[in-house]
């Protein structure tokens, strides 16, 4: 457990400080290229009976506020610091440790992005919440502390997006085909036949408790029930098993109160797991379609559509 720890914390500060610089001098830096690093650097240190091998928050302040470019400024430093503990110890046996710690606080000051913490004041109060929560325990605990604090909060607030997604009503934009969120267009019509929904989300089990809510909350808001509910499928990029048996079990759940069930604008993928579900074939009374309005109008006028022609919005798809 003690390696997992110092491995994990390692890894963590060396690639946090790395991409605080890389943002700083525009480039990118690949986390699996750092992780390859230090694991080898390891590994060799490991015969000589080395310290754990990482990249320091402090060191690469001090190197980076001095201007190091490359690897070679590693290398002077360990030749300088070899003369100077064989030669020099004495000179520098009585000074203080608060020059030391004056050297650093300068160099790690140099770090603050003030800018970006007002950007994120700005644009997502959640992550200046985190940012803050972050450097106030790496301030008055410890680097390696914050670092873990930090990764910790950031998962938490992953997993509760996750098991949250955002979903919303939707409603035509006067007489165009465009259908937007009700709550961010309070003018957009709503026709108490249908109900149309976004769910803005992967449908899988972490939030398949969030969809049901999504639909039955909406259902529940209506004084009579709608003729037909359609679902706005371009936002669901993935779907797993119990995703599909949600979605199964609402199709049923809806049919029993005599409402029909369109599914709008899914992706392949998401069609072809739905396909090899047996839930996108024609024996089926509710369909898929490109668009909204495709929906809509098959729905009002599904006796006058010829099937046959080169065109038609119901899509079926037999694809292996």
């Amino acid at each position: 457990p003690v390696i997992l720890t110092i491995a994990l914390i390692g890894y963590m500060e060396s690639i946090a400080v790395a991409k605080n610089i890389a943002s700083r001098e525009g480039y990118k830096v690949n986390a699996n290229s750092e992780l390859l690093g230090l694991g080898l650097a390891n590994i060799v240190g490991a015969f000589f009976q080395a310290y754990p091998t990482t990249g320091g928050l402090s060191r690469t302040a001090v190197n980076y506020q001095a201007g190091a470019k490359t690897i070679l400024a590693s290398l002077f430093t360990v030749v300088l610091i070899v003369i100077t503990v064989l030669f020099f110890t004495p000179v520098f046996y009585y000074l203080p440790m608060t020059i030391l710690a004056s050297i650093v606080m300068l160099a790690v000051a140099s770090l603050f992005d003030f800018k970006e913490m007002k950007h994120l004041w700005y644009t997502d109060r959640k992550d200046f919440a985190l940012l803050m929560f972050t450097f106030m325990v790496t301030l008055f605990v410890g680097i390696k502390e914050g670092i873990i604090a930090g990764v910790l909060i950031s998962l938490l607030v992953i997993i509760y997006k996750i098991a949250k997604p955002h979903s919303t009503e939707l409603g035509r934009l006067g007489d165009t085909q465009v259908f937007r969120n009700i709550g961010r267009y309070p003018k957009a019509q709503v026709d108490d036949r249908f109900l149309l929904i976004r769910f803005d989300a992967p449908l899988y089990f972490a939030n398949v408790e969030a969809f049901e809510e999504a639909i039955h909350s909406r259902l529940d808001q209506r004084d009579t029930p709608p003729e037909l509910l359609v679902l706005d499928a371009s936002s669901i990029n993935m779907i797993d098993s119990t995703g599909v048996l949600t979605l199964q079990e609402m199709m049923e759940y809806l049919n029993e109160r005599d409402i029909k069930f369109y599914l709008v604008g899914a992706i392949g993928p998401l069609r072809d797991k739905l396909n090899r579900a047996g839930l996108l074939s024609e024996d089926k009374e509710w369909s898929h379609f490109f668009d909204m309005q495709d929906a809509i109008t098959y729905f009002e006028k599904q006796d006058c559509i010829d099937e046959e022609t080169s065109f038609s919005p119901r899509q079926f798809y037999n694809i292996k």
